[in-house]
Parts: structure tokens; sequence; C-alpha cells
């Protein structure tokens, strides 16, 4: 039996029920959890969880330091996600969405400016928020806009220099850039791309894993659902259909997002024995 990797996005109820969250997560099946999303505030390099800041620059006597600031609650929570009797193995932190969202066109504007001082301050950023959440493996990109590898590359490079450099990418289209963005950072890195979540509704409706595939290789794709869309029952046909005519190449999928999950009628653990069931067979 192959080990399935399942992902589920966690927006908003993460934030506003850590505990309650972090305890069904660790009861799920779920394998890999990613909080969505950061954006990076484009004065200050600030790293915003949606609305809400949680690493800050501040000032203190004659140095600026970088400072968590979201709260105990939050980060206890998220430390605890793994270990005995969870089945969360992955956790990462999401950065950008889809327009208006321009986080990586920050960071590009910055390199293209030689502004030094901030990228130095985002990395710091990145490296408090490591330090307030140990357990973070790394950074899921879901950059809907700018499609910049050299932006890709200095978050990536980032969340290396502090032990979370495993990334994943969410993308929904333009299927060239990210085959281009995998092999760049994983020629920078081995391994640095562990996976892409490609969506397969709303704007990636039409997506064929199968055809994701053959570009991104050796990169896993696990394709993406959302259970607004999606029932369990039909999640395991579609992976089911997709695993016939591409030879059974994919190990795992994932549902964005855990609130979608939870207010769908059925339960989390459904889609994770969903997605098991339709990638085993």
């Amino acid at each position: 039996m192959m080990a399935v990797n399942s992902t589920v996005y966690c927006w908003y109820d993460i934030q506003n029920d850590p505990s309650g969250v972090v305890t069904n997560l660790k009861s799920s099946g779920f394998t890999t959890v990613v909080v969505w999303t950061l954006h990076i505030d484009p004065a200050t390099a600030n790293l915003v969880l949606n609305d809400t800041t949680i690493v800050e620059a501040q000032q203190q006597g004659q140095q600026t330091v970088s400072v968590y600031v979201g709260g105990s609650a939050f980060s206890a929570a998220l430390s605890g996600i793994k270990g005995a009797g969870s089945s969360v193995t992955r956790l990462l932190f999401c950065i950008a969405s889809a327009p208006p969202s321009n986080d990586f066109g920050v960071v590009q504007g910055w390199i293209n400016s030689s502004n030094t001082a901030m990228l130095n301050r985002l990395s710091a950023n990145f490296a408090a928020l490591k330090a307030a959440i140990p357990v973070i493996d790394g950074f899921d990109f879901d950059d809907e806009q700018e499609y910049q590898v050299a932006a890709f590359q200095a978050v990536a490079n980032d969340g290396n220099g502090i032990g979370a450099g495993l990334i994943t990418f969410c993308p929904y289209e333009m299927p060239s850039f990210w085959d281009s963005a995998a092999q760049s950072l994983n020629s920078t890195r081995t391994g640095t791309v562990v996976g892409a979540n490609l969506q397969v509704y709303a704007g990636g409706g039409g997506n064929d894993p199968d055809s994701w595939l053959s570009g991104l290789s050796p990169v896993p794709v696990y394709p993406l659902f959302d259970p607004q869309e999606t029932s369990p029952a039909q999640l395991t046909q579609k992976l089911k259909q997709w695993q016939g005519e591409g030879g059974g190449k994919l190990t795992g999928a994932g549902i964005w997002t855990y609130d979608a999950a939870v207010t769908s009628g059925y339960t989390l653990a459904a889609y994770a024995e969903a997605i098991a069931a339709g990638i085993e067979g």
C-alpha cells in the first residue's frame, strides 16, 4: 500500500479557533496542513496572515528586531500539531493568493531595485515566524499574478536558511512557468519543491493532473478539490478516473479549505478517507 499524501488548507478557521481546529486536524487523517495565506506588507516586509499582522519589525533601542505578534494560542496550537497520535506530518504556510494579492511582485520589486534592506527584513521576519512555530516545514506558493522565478528563489532561500526549506506550489494555470520554477528551485537545492497542489476547481476546473505531471516530473502533482463543489464520493470517483487514465501516477490529493469541508455536511475525516480510496483504488 502506497503512502498517500492528503493536504488540507486552513483559512480563518485556524486563526479564530486554533486549539479546536488543530485538535480536529490531528485526528482527521490528513497528512499535510497548509495555513492559508500569508501576505507581505510592501512598506515594512511584515508578515500578514489574511488581514492580521503576525510578524512585525519593531524598534528596540538602536536595533530593528523582527517579532512574532500572532498570539500565544495560535503559535502553541500549531507547535503541537504533529507528534504521537497525530496524522499530520507536514506544516506549511501559504504565501499569496489570487489578485489583487501581489506578494511575489513585492519581492520581485525589491530584487529589481536591489533593496537589500527590505529583503533582509523579510528574511528576519520568516526567521521570527519559524522561531515562534518551530514545526513549520516550509511554504506553499499560491502565486496567481506575477510568475517571477527570482522571487520564488528568494523566498525559498529564506525558508532553507531557517530550516523550513520545503516548497509546494498551488497552481491553476501557466504550466510552463511552474515547470521552469520547479526546475530552477530544485537545481539550486535538490528536493526543494516537494509537490504541486493543482487547483481542479473554479478557474482550474478543466485541469488534467496527468498533463501537469508530464512537465513537473519528478515533482508529484496533487489534485486540489473544493468541498463546496465536490462530495467525498465524487472526489474518490474523480481520482479513480484519473488514476485509470494516467496509469496510477497520482500519490495524493487535497482540499481547499478546512471550513468548506466541515460545513459541507460531511466530516473532515471523510475527505481524507475519500482521497486514500481514490488514490489506492
